[in-house]
């Protein structure tokens, strides 16, 4: 048996109208007999935007966010006969993000977090509430393009 624990804590500050600035902070971490396939993973459009998808694994992980939204195009609230109403919008992200995958405690330092930034844009769907598109880039000079839906935190 084994036992795996998730927190996150959010904060939001509103710098005008149009621009808030948003923190995330997101722990994982399990104890117990894990069985091999519990690794957690690290990277991608959920955690480290400049790296790919599940690039780190291990069995604990902690990652966090800072990033600051600034509305471009307001949602506007459009009807249509067969469709009804639906709203559109655009905002511009610029994103820091940093993580890190450990074992035990002795993996845990801080020469093995891994660091990310970039910019995005929130595009305000009908079809699917947001659509992020997300350039990023890690401190090995990889870069990496994503596309998600959902809003991140």
């Amino acid at each position: 048996m084994y036992y795996r624990f998730a927190g996150e804590a959010r904060q939001f500050v509103g710098l005008g109208e149009k621009t808030v600035l948003g923190f995330l902070s997101h722990v994982d971490y399990q104890f117990g007999d894990f069985p091999s396939y519990s690794y957690i993973r690290l990277g991608g459009s959920g955690s480290l935007r400049g790296h790919p998808l599940n690039r780190f694994k291990g069995y604990h992980r902690w990652f966090s966010s800072v990033e600051w939204r600034r509305q471009l195009v307001p949602q506007t609230v459009f009807s249509f006969p067969i469709i009804h109403e639906f709203d559109v919008g655009m905002g511009l992200v610029t994103f820091v993000d940093s993580g890190i995958v450990w074992y035990g405690s002795d993996d845990f330092r801080l020469d093995t977090f891994h660091g990310t930034a970039g910019v995005g844009l929130d595009i305000f769907s009908p079809i699917q509430d947001i659509i992020r598109l997300e350039y990023g880039f890690n401190l090995h000079g990889e870069q990496r393009f994503q596309a998600a839906t959902g809003i991140r935190f």
